[in-house]
């Protein structure tokens, strides 16, 4: 079924985060975002999947049956995919619910595996009452420009129109109607993720083992230095050293290191292992950080040096930003912030004794 890992999620980890992949990608609105936050609605979704390749951390899940190469040739090995609409799927052809659900792991996965041609069968992709925001075509270019940087071949694309079934029977069953409800007339798209559904999937489902964009980024970084899927880019002459981009980074694109006797503090970035969650750009304040445009990326680290200074004010020691373009500002950001200060604003509680028992102290009158 489709599950939702909370842990994965960048709204888990700060408030801050505006990503809405999962409801921008959504043609039915079948999620929903609010101010109390991601809401999903089981019976709107008709089991597309477009969901699963927009999520940056992969906290999306869904058994699905993962397609399998074909042996018949065409310019070199040639898989086969086919979108429910056609039907159940003949010999040889792997059909998806919805072919644009393919992620960049899949397709760096079957290029590993020697695929040379994708051939996806179809009715009318164009006609489609869902207009994915992200398309086959469109990741596949993205996956070849970054193959073909690192020297390595890309993978073909072609589509070819398949005439639609005849009556409907057990193998048409699998045919969406632009106008028919999704939990009556959609049962192989509903059935991929799990949903309800009054009609098994005509393949057996196992769970999906595509690693997301980790797996992509993982791949893609195993054939060298190139372009990056993903990537953010920094403005040194705005950054403040603050480093919360580093601290709410899901996957250790973004690093700080602490000072040492000998050492300074340090701003790492290491585009290789981003994958585009966006979160370090929601919350950077001096907007130091933007996305950077497909392609343009480097997978190369780059590491800044970060200035430390004392406060005028205070006293205390703060990191003041990049030594190549430092901020020099002798006032810290919370002496800056010019709130008015209270002694019980934050009360920290001291350790319990050693002595004391599991479970909270007992209160005394």
């Amino acid at each position: 079924m489709l599950s939702v890992d909370g842990a994965r999620c960048v709204h888990q980890r700060s408030s801050q985060a505006a990503c809405r992949a999962c409801v921008d990608s959504c043609p039915r609105a079948a999620w929903a975002w609010s101010g109390a936050g991601l809401g999903f609605d089981a019976e709107r979704c008709d089991g597309c999947g477009l969901c699963l390749p927009a999520c940056p951390t992969q906290a999306l899940q869904a058994l699905r049956t993962m397609p399998r190469l074909s042996p018949a040739p065409m310019a070199g090995p040639v898989l086969r995919l086919a979108c429910d609409k056609v039907g159940a799927p003949a010999a040889g052809v792997a059909g998806w619910p919805c072919v644009h659900a393919v992620d960049e792991a899949s397709l760096l996965r079957w290029h590993a595996d020697g695929v040379v041609t994708l051939l996806v069968l179809h009715t009318g992709c164009a006609h489609c009452e869902r207009q994915p925001t992200t398309t086959l075509a469109q990741r596949l270019s993205t996956v070849n420009a970054a193959l073909r940087a690192r020297g390595a071949r890309g993978m073909t694309l072609q589509f070819s129109s398949a005439a639609a079934p005849g009556p409907p029977g057990a193998a048409s069953a699998a045919i969406a109607s632009p106008s028919a409800e999704p939990d009556v007339h959609r049962p192989a798209r509903r059935a991929w993720l799990g949903l309800p559904s009054a009609a098994a999937p005509a393949v057996p489902a196992r769970p999906t083992d595509s690693g997301g964009r980790r797996e992509a980024v993982a791949r893609l970084h195993s054939l060298g230095p190139g372009p990056a899927l993903w990537a953010v880019q920094l403005a040194p002459s705005r950054c403040d050293g603050c480093c919360a981009c580093a601290r709410l980074c899901p996957t250790g694109a973004i690093t700080a290191t602490q000072a040492l006797p000998k050492t300074p503090a340090s701003l790492q970035l290491a585009m290789s292992r981003c994958v585009g969650c966006g979160l370090c750009v929601d919350a950077c304040a001096p907007k130091a950080l933007s996305i950077a445009p497909p392609g343009q990326g480097s997978t190369a680290t780059r590491q800044w040096k970060l200035t430390s200074l004392k406060c005028q004010h205070c006293g205390k020691v703060y990191r003041g930003g990049l030594v190549d373009m430092p901020m020099g500002c002798p006032t810290c950001p919370a002496c800056r912030s010019l709130a008015a200060r209270r002694s019980d604003r934050v009360v920290q509680q001291p350790p319990p004794p050693a002595h004391w028992p599991i479970g909270p102290p007992e209160i005394l009158e």
